[in-house]
């Protein structure tokens, strides 16, 4: 019986090299996926929102230039949050917690 073409073509093009590589590939991306959190998405966003609405409405007055300085000071506080709250959460998985992310409860539950 003769190999089926894509099977064939299939044995071609996928070397062990190649494989290697995918394989490296992979644990490069799950690093990368295992080290991206919610706090550094935050923080792109703001940096990207203030820099479009700086560009697309200068500041006029003074006062325009105030509340933009405070909604970014306020913004910068919610990613000190996310940050603090995230290294309190990789410190207690670290110290073998199960639900770092749960508080414990106190009282039953009904």
């Amino acid at each position: 019986m003769k190999p089926q073409p894509r099977k064939r073509l299939r044995n071609l093009l996928v070397t062990p090299q190649m494989k290697a590589r995918l394989k490296e590939a992979q644990e490069a991306r799950q690093e990368f996926y295992d080290t991206i959190a919610w706090s550094d998405g935050w923080l792109v966003a703001m940096l990207v929102t203030f820099s479009t609405l700086g560009n697309l409405f200068p500041p006029r007055r003074k006062i325009n230039l105030f509340i933009g300085g405070v909604l970014f000071f306020l913004c910068f506080l919610v990613y000190l949050r996310l940050k603090s709250s995230e290294d309190a959460a990789k410190k207690a998985a670290a110290e073998g917690e199960t639900e770092p992310l749960q508080q414990k409860k106190t009282c039953k539950q009904y």
